[in-house]
């Protein structure tokens, strides 16, 4: 089998960054046509495709991070990596893209099989590149909504959830600032084939409510799973987790206002929602779905605030729990991850004052097996699993209890750990998830992407150096 992490005879990592720029406004209207990016480079090298695909946030349903099947990049080799090509991915305002690229192995365009690589940005660009070359294989221009929330460079929100592959249907799904989701074509952009043209809503008020959160799509049930949360806690939103089955664009709801209430008449109880990165981590044996949830406004002790919790499919609650501990303002920033190791089955979250979280995810309610403060606010990491090595690695961005770093602990039944790391490195500002390939862990601070070998210590690898600029 050929196998890379994004290429195969010709190694390719992928990465998308903030490139804030001048700012400027976005219409919140649907836009057709295709970008504009900027040409790609020439003199390109060529090479066979991969036989694997980047298929969704954190590589897998669980959301581990790790691809095991990468024999291309390893400790030995990783040292090798250069700039191959770079690509803005909307026009010259563009503000930055919170999207984590995402590849499809092999796909045939215009007969030819190639390596597609998808990522969008804040101002509603898709972008559909070669993965060798960074040619645009298509792009589109969707929606996205000006607000006062200040948490992006220029306060406009596009596409800042992860796309997702659905390979047996030959789709990309992508949501908009519109909260629009949308089905295309992996090798020509087109609408899919009995998927609205104007796209299927998943949010009730876009002027509110918006799609953070990476999709997740379980093909064994055909279902899609959209979360969502709000701009900067303004106005009355109402963060849900929805279930669309893809094979009829029809969806179900859970309101984290009202514990699962099916309308959204919500007068009293508002707010909740998932705004990690992640999104929902998918169980691959039981399908059942685990998310970390961020406060309900109205009330703030409300059931599913500030929570760890589990539902079966679609969206039917099965257990919940708000650790103690965090105060007033206990949100959840990072995503959810499982893991299976140690004969334990288990669920990790990072709580943003700096507390990272592991629950037996066969009984949620029981309450968490670790509760170990590491930092102080605001974190928003997501951790990552390697089955390989059997450690949890955890970013901890400022200083607390654990001095700022990347950290290795080694994993024990009962879904416990070693609270005294296998091994720590310093990091700078953290701003993205850990991905683990080929005994390699890679890991954005900053402006940098820095790579590490999984084990032996943690020793330092390589390092982007000033080649990204953003």
């Amino acid at each position: 089998m050929r196998t890379g992490f994004l290429g195969a005879a010709v190694a390719v990592l992928i990465v998308a960054l903030c490139a804030c720029g001048g700012g400027g406004g976005s219409s919140s209207a649907p836009h057709a046509g295709s970008a504009t990016p900027t040409p790609a480079p020439t003199n390109q090298p060529s090479g066979s495709p991969s036989d694997i695909d980047w298929p969704m946030f954190g590589f897998s349903l669980p959301h581990s991070g790790e691809n095991t099947s990468e024999t291309t990049l390893t400790p030995a080799t990783v040292s090798k990596l250069h700039l191959l090509w770079s690509r803005k991915i909307g026009d010259v305002s563009s503000c930055c893209s919170d999207t984590q690229p995402i590849v499809a192995a092999n796909v045939s365009v215009n007969g030819s099989n190639i390596d597609v690589v998808f990522a969008g940005d804040e101002h509603g660009y898709f972008l559909a590149l070669n993965a060798l070359s960074g040619a645009t294989v298509w792009s589109k221009h969707l929606g996205s909504q000006v607000t006062s929330c200040p948490q992006t460079p220029d306060d406009v929100f596009g596409i800042t959830s992860t796309p997702v592959l659905d390979r047996t249907r030959n789709r990309v799904y992508v949501v908009d600032g519109n909260g629009l989701l949308y089905a295309y074509d992996l090798a020509t952009g087109n609408t899919a084939s009995g998927w609205p043209a104007g796209g299927v809503g998943v949010v009730d008020d876009p002027t509110v409510d918006h799609v953070w959160s990476a999709l997740a799509f379980d093909s064994s049930n055909n279902t899609l799973f959209v979360t969502t949360a709000s701009y900067c806690d303004l106005g009355v939103w109402h963060g849900a987790l929805r279930a669309v089955n893809v094979a009829t664009a029809t969806s179900s709801v859970f309101y984290f206002g009202t514990q699962g209430a099916m309308q959204p008449n919500m007068t009293t109880t508002y707010g909740g929602g998932i705004w990690g990165w992640g999104g929902i981590a998918i169980d691959a044996t039981t399908h059942n779905l685990y998310g970390a949830s961020g406060n309900l406004v109205n009330p703030e002790v409300a059931p599913f605030s500030d929570s760890v919790a589990e539902w079966s499919p679609p969206v039917t609650a099965v257990g919940t729990d708000e650790p103690a501990g965090a105060g007033g303002d206990g949100d959840f920033g990072g995503s959810a991850i499982l893991y299976d190791d140690a004969g334990s089955k288990c669920v990790a979250a990072m709580r943003k004052e700096g507390t990272l979280f592991i629950y037996d995810r066969t009984n949620i309610s029981g309450g968490p097996k670790v509760s170990l403060l590491m930092g102080s606010p605001d974190t928003i990491d997501t951790p990552a699993h390697s089955s390989v090595t059997h450690l949890l690695y955890v970013n901890n961005p400022t200083t607390g209890p654990y001095n700022a770093g990347l950290y290795a602990f080694q994993t024990q039944a009962g879904c416990t750990i070693n609270t005294t790391a296998v091994w720590s490195q310093p990091i700078g500002v953290y701003v993205g998830p850990i991905t683990l390939a080929g005994g390699v862990l890679f890991d954005p601070a900053g402006s940098q992407l820095q790579a590490f070998n999984a084990t032996s210590g943690g020793a330092p690898l390589w390092t982007s150096g000033s080649t990204i600029v953003g």
